[in-house]
């Protein structure tokens, strides 16, 4: 908590980030498991480019429609942990 209050976002190589879409069906298998594992700070967010996956029950999931992060990330397939 403090040191991202004073610094800011922690960058994404620091963190642990899962990348998701609703188009997918291993995605939707997981996607109450992620939600969990953020709930226990094992994942630090779970970025998705659908807003199906934002309406879930966890403060870590992030919708994101731009893809930037994605393509910063390099990701082709999801479920993908980086």
């Amino acid at each position: 908590g403090g040191a991202c209050q004073r610094y800011g976002r922690v960058p994404d190589v620091m963190r642990r980030i899962a990348f998701v879409k609703s188009d997918c069906e291993t995605c939707k298998l997981v996607a109450p498991l992620l939600a969990q594992l953020a709930a226990d700070n094992v994942l630090d967010e779970v970025v998705s480019q659908d807003e199906e996956f934002w309406n879930l029950d966890s403060a870590a999931f992030t919708y994101e429609d731009t893809l930037e992060r994605s393509w910063q990330a390099d990701i082709e397939t999801v479920p993908t942990i980086a």
